[in-house]
């Protein structure tokens, strides 16, 4: 079983929505999944495959602390905004923390005192996925900072798995209570979803702890942001 949480002190950063859309990426590829919502604040997860089409959901769910976690291939924790003890707790149950942030300097601020804070606490390994990017020039350049900053001031490593880009078909999915990868599995966002979840699995270890996950790719080096 590999456990990830995935996290971002800043609310509204695309957590949930790539979590839900990661689960049933894994679980198509044939790996189990179960997705844990730990959003003290506001379920989503919960609420939102109990309102859509449950046929078409693939992992299983449940509610943190609601009974034992099924034994699974991959288990993802969507954590809720801020940083409190139980965010240190799952950084420190989880063999790798997903860090997903958007290009907004308020996404970015979030992910630096979530990346703090899972290095203050000694987890392993972090990864990350900007979300909501508009092209890959941004996305690259956003990465190249976020990961010099990791490493300067925070003296962390860090690897970036890939970026999801802004789709319509995103928003029409979460209105209609379904998520991307079924309504709309072809679509740029679905396709770069199924990647990062087949990284994923390739990157899984079975000892973390001896593990150096190499970037995806080197960004260009990029001034950082005044």
């Amino acid at each position: 079983m590999t456990r990830i949480v995935i996290a971002n002190a800043k609310g509204g950063s695309g957590k949930t929505t790539l979590a839900m859309n990661l689960a049933q990426a894994l679980s198509q590829s044939g790996r189990s999944c179960h997705l844990v919502d730990a959003d003290e604040t506001l379920p989503q997860v919960s609420l939102f495959l109990e309102e859509s089409n449950a046929d078409e959901t693939r992992a299983t769910t449940s509610l943190e602390g609601d009974g034992e976690v099924p034994d699974s291939d991959f288990v993802l924790v969507d954590t809720g905004p801020g940083m409190t003890g139980r965010h240190l707790n799952q950084f420190q149950s989880s063999a790798m923390t997903l860090l997903v942030t958007e290009a907004s300097s308020a996404s970015l601020l979030g992910a630096m005192k979530t990346a703090r804070a899972v290095r203050d606490c000694g987890a392993k390994c972090l990864l990350g996925v900007l979300v909501r990017c508009q092209s890959a020039d941004v996305a690259e350049r956003v990465a190249a900072i976020l990961r010099s900053n990791i490493a300067r001031h925070l003296s962390a490593d860090s690897s970036f798995l890939g970026w999801i880009p802004e789709e319509p078909c995103v928003s029409k999915a979460f209105f209609e209570r379904r998520l991307c990868q079924v309504s709309s599995p072809k679509s740029r966002f679905s396709r770069e979803v199924a990647e990062i979840a087949e990284r994923l699995v390739n990157w899984a270890p079975t000892d973390i702890s001896l593990v150096v996950l190499p970037a995806l790719r080197e960004a260009p080096a990029v001034a950082e942001a005044a």
